[in-house]
């Protein structure tokens, strides 16, 4: 695995104007990195979100935890202002397959 950096915007902005726009952090398959599916500077969409998210960085490892008071990432659970980075599985869609989760309640 390894953590990448987004931002989340319906049109592809710079570098320099992606700086002032609130990040966030997931992690994906180092495969998807290492097979050049995924760099820097693409867009990506998911049904999970109503803007798509444009690529501003990607980091040479994992991480468990984002402090979003501090912007750090960890892989130790110190402050309550962490949260845990979800795991981003990068595919392409079909009409034809449904997505379900068990949900036992």
């Amino acid at each position: 695995m390894k953590t990448i950096i987004v931002i989340y915007t319906n049109v592809k902005v710079k570098e320099i104007e992606s700086k002032n726009i609130k990040r966030y952090a997931f992690n994906v398959a180092a495969s998807v990195i290492e097979n050049n599916q995924l760099k820097v500077g693409d867009m990506l969409k998911s049904s999970s979100y109503t803007t798509k998210m444009q690529v501003v960085k990607i980091l040479d490892r994992d991480y468990l935890y984002y402090n979003f008071a501090s912007g750090e990432m960890s892989n130790d659970y110190n402050s309550t202002s962490q949260y845990e980075i979800k795991t981003l599985e990068l595919r392409d869609t079909s009409n034809d397959v449904v997505i379900a989760s068990v949900c036992n309640e």
